[in-house]
């Protein structure tokens, strides 16, 4: 399947044309009361209706539902007028503006005599109301009448030779016509909550200042708890309760159900690309569940919110499909649209988010921890919803603030709290040094990809590739995965891959332990076969001249008895251990012989092994070494580097390696040591000579060791 291309939702309004057929919230009853109450309009007086709700909740959409009603009922011939203040942008015009949108509209809907007279009366009465202010403290409303510009127009002959307005008789004028037009006029006021405050206050003066004028009925949509605030910034006295002396019904946006969130959800979820949820992570489609109850859906109170989390989601979840369970990267994208000041604090300083606080920390720092996050959560629109969200999501967010959660995060299953994934998370894409679940499985799942796949490790995440390796194939039912003894090779073969090998430094960055972190997943990719494949796995690895790194493992593993050994270790059996011995013991001569040797991580471990197995061909390989250097200077400082200390560096010693004699007796040995160090030699071959001159333990500053 071909990925789609992206689908964006522009959260546009329903369209009056078929505004109630669209309608997924059930609100037609709503719409079809609300238009009952507007014909309520009288011929003597104006009528104001307000439709509350917060910013996504709806308002436009229902203002087209309320549109078709009036417009199907054949014995209404009504005047239907918009007008949107927000598209202004002229506080001291707003209600010129107002007026002169009424007048147009009934000018062209109407086109008989009485409603041209109607028009012109509104446009001579909004240049003489053009300018209502307030008189802070008076009640009511004060009006303040400016002279009218110089020629008016036609609209308002002889208006503009008079001298002194008298608003009043405009005022009079107006109803008049309106009286003798005979119709219902409806004025649909939208987006005043997304006015300036100075604004809102000119639209509520306006509002009231003409709301009373016959047979007209206004209905504004609004957001109330904005206006308050608005109101309360204008030093509007009592602005709590103001609105209820301007408009006589009151109508909330009908809240979204339960039921009807998770239609809205399901719905929006069908603009993603549909490889977004494949079968990425075991449990994933529980995990989108356990989201949607975990604070997830209460997020989403109105439908803006779901279409706005959906965008989003689309929006960054192709630069981490395979990498983050599709349930979190919703989450993600949830608090980005919902708590953005917490994903900026999650961005900013992870740590809160993902740090455990264990119990012996004491009750006070769980308690501080608990108030810094609610401090935080409460800057959000339902703070408690995003706390359980955010809980959900961070485990140790809960337990840091003596919470419980019972969802540990996991790294196999793509969780955001996992340590390898928020980085990733946050940083939308996978990054140089991040390791990537979707291409370990891949590398698990197809031969094919191996090759490009292992071309692209580096030496800060080969360690943690190998790690989340073994981990997905642990979480793979065994039969996907095909060739086990061929994929334990691919693996085995990583650690020596030349793409390492050519970055001398990026070898010496390598983690300690990165050969048995490779051994683990081997063990992990082949147990529980039926019949045990562990022992042709070890006898392939072995033999194998581009996994000479983890042959030697496998071979000193086989050979030391201190070892336990489970049914399904990687060793050879006694059956197997002579031949591939000799077999690995001539790859590592070829490959001292090519100078390959010294590339590898360990070669010293590599060169023990072949001492430890002591199989022919054994002094061949002491031979080759002589030949290729015959200072034997990177042998021995290879062969007898024995441990590292952070003070001192690495250290040198022949007595773990007293199999030495199966090269060369120590007498010859110490002799050429003592050649060597007359020589002038740089600080390890100087050590290392030294260690077997002096059957004492050095480290490279000259310090010297401990056995």
């Amino acid at each position: 399947m071909m990925t789609r291309s992206l689908e964006i939702s522009t959260d546009g309004a329903l369209d009056p044309v078929n505004a109630l057929e669209s309608d997924g919230l059930l609100r037609g009853g709503f719409a079809r009361a609300t238009v009952d109450a507007l014909r309520a309009v009288s011929a003597n007086a104006g009528f104001v209706i307000s439709l509350e709700g917060p910013w996504g909740s709806g308002k436009t959409s229902m203002f087209a539902m309320i549109e078709q009603v009036l417009r199907q009922d054949p014995n209404q011939h009504a005047v239907i007028v918009h007008f949107n203040p927000w598209l202004i942008g002229d506080r001291d015009g707003l209600l010129r503006q107002f007026l002169a949108s009424i007048s147009h509209a009934i000018a062209l809907g109407d086109k008989g005599k009485e409603a041209r007279k109607v028009a012109n009366e509104l446009l001579n009465y909004s240049k003489a109301f053009d300018l209502v202010k307030l008189i802070p403290g008076a009640e009511p409303w004060a009006s303040i009448v400016q002279s009218v510009v110089k020629g008016a127009g036609g609209a308002a002959k002889g208006f503009a030779t008079q001298k002194e307005l008298d608003l009043e008789d405009r005022k009079r004028a107006v109803e008049k016509a309106l009286t003798a037009f005979g119709k219902k006029v409806y004025v649909f006021i939208d987006d005043v909550d997304r006015l300036y405050p100075e604004e809102v206050f000119e639209m509520v003066r306006i509002i009231k200042s003409v709301g009373q004028l016959p047979s007209v009925g206004y209905l504004v949509a609004w957001d109330p708890d904005y206006v308050r605030r608005a109101l309360r910034s204008a030093n509007v006295p009592h602005a709590s309760t103001y609105v209820d002396k301007i408009v006589q019904v009151r109508l909330p946006i009908p809240a979204i159900s339960w039921q009807l969130r998770a239609q809205l959800f399901q719905e929006a979820l069908k603009s993603a690309d549909p490889l977004a949820f494949e079968d990425h992570f075991p449990h994933q489609h529980r995990r989108l569940q356990l989201l949607y109850a975990g604070g997830f859906s209460d997020l989403l109170e109105q439908p803006r919110d779901v279409t706005r989390v959906i965008n989003t989601f689309n929006v960054i979840e192709p630069g981490l499909r395979g990498e983050i369970v599709p349930a979190d990267i919703l989450g993600l994208a949830c608090l980005m649209v919902r708590a953005p000041r917490v994903y900026t604090a999650l961005r900013r300083d992870p740590q809160p988010f993902v740090t455990e606080i264990s119990d012996q920390a004491g009750s006070e720092r769980k308690r501080n921890h608990e108030e810094s996050m609610d401090k935080l959560f409460a800057r959000s629109p339902n703070p408690a919803a995003v706390r359980r969200l955010v809980r959900h999501l961070f485990p140790a967010a809960a337990q840091a603030s003596g919470g419980h959660s019972y969802n540990r995060p996991s790294e196999v299953e793509g969780h955001l709290a996992a340590p390898g994934r928020l980085g990733i998370a946050l940083g939308m894409s996978i990054g140089q040094t991040d390791v990537s679940i979707a291409e370990a499985r891949r590398y698990l799942l197809d031969a094919e990809s191996r090759q490009k796949i292992s071309a692209q490790l580096t030496a800060e995440n080969i360690y943690g590739f190998l790690e989340i390796l073994g981990k997905v194939r642990a979480d793979l039912p065994s039969d996907l995965v095909k060739h086990k003894i061929e994929l334990c090779q691919d693996v085995a073969m990583l650690i020596d891959q030349p793409t390492l090998l050519l970055d001398r430094e990026a070898l010496r960055r390598l983690p300690l332990g990165v050969e048995d972190r490779a051994l683990q997943t081997v063990e992990t990719i082949a147990a529980g076969e039926t019949p045990n494949i562990a022992g042709q796995v070890a006898d392939a690895i072995a033999r194998n001249p581009n996994a000479l790194t983890l042959g030697g493992i496998v071979i000193a593993n086989t050979l030391d008895e201190a070892i336990p050994k489970p049914p399904y270790s990687i060793v050879l059996s006694k059956a197997q251990l002579k031949g591939a011995a000799e077999r690995f013991t001539a790859n590592v001569e070829a490959a001292v012989s090519s100078g390959a040797l010294w590339e590898l991580r360990g070669p010293g471990r590599v060169l023990n092994a072949v001492t430890s197995a002591g199989v022919k061909g054994t002094k061949a390989v002491f031979t080759a070494l002589k030949k290729q250097d015959p200072s034997l200077d990177q042998f021995a400082t290879h062969f007898f580097e024995s441990g590292y200390s952070s003070a001192h560096g690495v250290s040198f010693s022949v007595r773990p390696y007293l199999c030495t004699e199966k090269f060369i007796s120590l007498n010859s040995l110490r002799a050429h040591a003592r050649q060597r160090l007359k020589e002038e030699l740089p600080p390890a071959a100087r050590m290392a000579w030294r260690s077997v001159a002096e059957d004492q333990s050095f480290y490279v500053d000259g310090e010297k060791g401990r056995w």
